[in-house]
């Protein structure tokens, strides 16, 4: 279960519950009436205080935009449309769309007229708020888990919007593709373009940077022999939400150079801290740990798996490899632990037994395997 909570002057509080059948959310407000959950009766209300993902105060606005969008035109249900609507008039998700050459004006014209006309079959007249739909649920928690897993305290609407494009079938989706926008975009212009820094101009950058002369207090060292550099440059080519922070060269020779030379590598990838050391002699990793990497869709996967295998790198078994420098890796389709945790046993234990007998994993086959 992940719970993402906000509390303060309006008692306000975010749930979500990941399984499948079960994806629950709730918003409560002093102000404001609280969003009924698609799955569930009755919003949930039980906060667990965990130091997870807040939401700022812009994506609170659109989250209840959109839920109000819904609202006006009588839908029965929320849908990633309401969403994405709601999202163009989001100061930090409107930032990523115009660095990316979206035309909102056109973009709002166009989902407009569609929600306006193609909708009919949700239109009820029970009164009810609406619903958000087991798409746009599943938007917000992905969200909520980059963001958690990236090290960052707090969810924005362009963190929204990169998940969207994970909802490939949805017409919203498409409704981004017609305006030639890509996730791949939406995320470099977050990394380098400042789009949801507090405070931040265009062209900020979103890099995660130390304070002057800090390092993180926790950090996973990597052992080289001598290409730390060459290898923490293509690490974070590969991964979003990554950069360099820090290189250091030595005062003095070592078993891994003169001085002068690089010795130490500090980075990010996804947002977790790393180093990366020139030890002067190859190092066997083992398979005891491994870099585990989370990916939106099979572009990413087979992305990820083809660079980190060239040039040397060996595949292995269930989503593991070993890079040309025999790092190990897992690459893994954000689909497989939502499939594993199927209430269904049945299912999660053929989508088990489906991924037992691949090398790289295969989405689209895990989830006809859960489909039986």
């Amino acid at each position: 279960m992940l719970n993402a909570h906000r509390r303060g002057v309006d008692a306000c509080a975010y749930i979500y519950e990941a399984a499948e059948t079960k994806a629950a959310w709730g918003i409560h407000t002093r102000r404001r009436r609280p969003l009924r959950c698609a799955l569930e009766d009755e919003p949930w209300t039980r906060i667990e205080d965990f130091p997870l993902p807040t939401f700022s105060s812009h994506l609170e606005d659109t989250l209840h935009r959109a839920v109000g969008y819904a609202n006006a035109r009588r839908c029965e249900y929320a849908t990633l449309e309401h969403l994405l609507l709601a999202l163009i008039e989001d100061p930090d998700a409107s930032e990523v769309m115009r660095a990316c050459k979206v035309d909102l004006a056109e973009l709002k014209q166009s989902l407009t007229t569609y929600v306006d006309t193609e909708l009919g079959s949700l239109v009820v007249d029970d009164g009810e708020d609406a619903m958000p739909t087991a798409g746009f649920q599943r938007v917000i928690q992905r969200a909520v888990i980059h963001v958690q897993s990236s090290g960052r305290d707090e969810v924005n609407g362009a963190n929204v919007l990169v998940a969207l494009f994970a909802e490939h079938e949805s017409h919203a989706a498409h409704f981004l593709q017609a305006q030639k926008m890509t996730r791949e975009a939406a995320v470099n212009v977050i990394v380098h373009g400042g789009a949801g820094k507090p405070g931040a101009s265009p062209g900020a950058s979103m890099e995660r940077r130390l304070p002057e002369g800090a390092a993180s207090r926790v950090s996973t060292c990597l052992w080289f022999e001598k290409d730390a550099e060459t290898a923490v440059r293509l690490y974070v080519s590969l991964v979003p939400e990554s950069g360099v922070d820090y290189v250091q060269r030595s005062p003095g020779g070592w078993p891994g150079g003169d001085a002068g030379d690089v010795i130490l590598v500090g980075f990010h990838l996804g947002g977790q801290s790393f180093q990366a050391l020139n030890g002067g002699q190859a190092a066997d990793y083992g398979v005891a740990a491994s870099i585990s990497v989370s990916c939106a869709d099979q572009a990413e996967v087979d992305r990820l798996w083809g660079a980190l295998v060239a040039e040397g790198g060996q595949e292995i078994q269930c989503g593991w490899l070993r890079d040309r420098w025999g790092v190990p890796w897992q690459i893994v389709p954000e689909v497989l632990p939502r499939l594993l945790a199927d209430p269904d046993r049945a299912a999660a234990a053929r989508v088990f037994e489906a991924m037992r007998h691949m090398v790289k994993l295969d989405a689209a086959a895990l989830e006809r395997a859960a489909r039986g």
